[in-house]
């Protein structure tokens, strides 16, 4: 018997976690996939051996409902319904090709696929659509009006990495970056835990390094037309507490060592 106290919550940086609402899920490396519903927290029926890209988001009905990964070699996306308790292969994302970084809102799935964004409508049996190109994600987020993502680009010096959300309705040309950091010799930022809000906006965690120093990680909040600011953690979204963003590599040229 899983020994799980109700109050249980991350007791450091997990890879794998996503909110929507008032539940998180999350990978526990001992416990393995456990979810919080309110104030409350219990074991899922997922294997957590190979679960890789986690969201969570609601259906139609606001059902919040898992969406992750499993690779074997190929990728296929599955959905995992909190109030159903059944796991189900999502059949537009389930064949040869796979699929990757899973986001749902309101039965819309949007999914990266060969430098490409695609949307398939949940359960449903018709082809997906193309989205959107891209270049570089490494995290994606369903809104009510807007995908958000995470990714690293070619720029000045050693590039940028940054924090972007395009309106569903309108892509091309309206890219509006909420947050950014540029890589530099001494300083560079990483971002995860994308997660949308029924108001339209999202919170993510950003980990930023200074030098040789331990990246420094907050909390962040904007919207569609509204940069990005810091917010206390302790009223942020779990998965925006406890995400663990990929930071970019210290250059050699700050001579770190093993620091």
């Amino acid at each position: 018997m899983l020994d799980l106290p109700p109050s249980t919550l991350p007791t450091a940086p997990v890879a794998e976690i996503a909110t929507y609402g008032s539940t998180t899920v999350w990978v526990d490396p001992v416990r393995g996939v456990l979810v919080r519903r309110g104030t409350t927290t219990t074991a899922l029926t997922i294997a957590a051996k190979g679960l890789k890209d986690l969201d969570l988001g609601p259906v139609a009905d606001g059902t919040p409902t898992a969406v992750y990964v499993r690779c074997a070699p190929g990728c296929k996306v599955y959905a995992f319904s909190l109030k159903a308790g059944a796991t189900a292969t999502v059949r537009p994302v389930a064949a040869a090709a796979g699929g990757r970084l899973p986001t749902l809102w309101k039965g819309m799935l949007a999914f990266h696929r060969s430098r490409w964004v695609y949307t398939a409508r949940l359960g449903s049996s018709a082809p997906a659509k193309k989205l959107m190109g891209d270049t570089s994600f490494h995290d994606m987020e369903l809104g009510p009006n807007e995908l958000a993502f995470a990714g690293e680009y070619p720029d000045e010096g050693n590039g940028i990495t940054e924090v972007d959300l395009v309106p569903l309705r309108r892509m091309r040309g309206l890219w509006f970056p909420v947050d950014q950091q540029v890589i530099g010799e001494g300083s560079a930022a990483g971002y995860g835990g994308l997660t949308a809000d029924d108001d339209g906006t999202f919170a993510w965690a950003r980990a930023s390094r200074v030098g040789c120093g331990r990246p420094k990680r907050v909390v962040r909040h904007g919207s569609f037309r509204h940069v990005g600011s810091t917010v206390p953690r302790s009223g942020a979204p779990l998965a925006a507490r406890f995400a663990d963003p990929d930071v970019p590599a210290t250059p050699t040229s700050e001579d770190c060592g093993d620091e």
